[in-house]
């Protein structure tokens, strides 16, 4: 996820054209460098990924583990913190049918003790928002 802003961005000159990214997108920049199948990442793939120069990288991700939204590993590597699902999970959209969708869930391992995953889709990607492990 890289911070240059899309097309409308705002006309130079102005103060939000001025002052450049804030830091809300910064880190929502660097919350975004992981993606599925690169869960881990060291501070300099962080600032490859976001384009921030490597000093803001490292204050902004050392920040984001003192809140609990990233961890940092033995490794010096980072991964996403539990403190962010916490707080995914409260999204009403789709704790609603994770709800609805839960008796149905166990009803289906009961009959099959294999896994049961709950996912939404969204454009091409897909959301899990509930698995039931098999016995195998």
């Amino acid at each position: 996820m890289s911070l240059h802003p899309p097309a409308g961005r705002p006309k130079a000159g102005t103060a939000a054209a001025v002052r450049g990214p804030t830091v809300t997108s910064k880190v929502f920049a660097i919350l975004g460098a992981f993606v599925p199948g690169e869960a881990r990442l060291n501070l300099s793939q962080i600032s490859r990924r976001t384009g921030l120069p490597i000093a803001t990288a490292h204050r902004l991700t050392s920040e984001l583990v003192r809140c609990g939204g990233l961890e940092r590993e033995h490794g010096g590597t980072y991964r996403v913190g539990v403190r962010l699902w916490e707080i995914g999970s409260l999204a009403p959209v789709r704790g609603g049918l994770r709800e609805l969708a839960i008796p149905f869930m166990e009803d289906l391992y009961e009959a099959t003790h294999g896994n049961v995953q709950l996912a939404a889709l969204e454009g091409f990607d897909a959301l899990f928002l509930e698995k039931i492990s098999g016995r195998d």
